[in-house]
């Protein structure tokens, strides 16, 4: 799948994750696509 931007919340546990996500995707334009790159499990 072709993204836009990427976001790398390897390392970091919840709530973070979700938070930074959300952070980014609300500077972004709508219809770009964000990949987010984690290695929590439960995420």
């Amino acid at each position: 799948m072709k993204f836009d931007q990427e976001l790398n919340v390897c390392g970091l546990v919840c709530p973070v994750p979700a938070l930074k996500t959300k952070k980014q995707l609300m500077k972004m334009r709508p219809g770009t696509v964000l990949k987010v790159v984690t290695n929590y499990r439960p995420a």
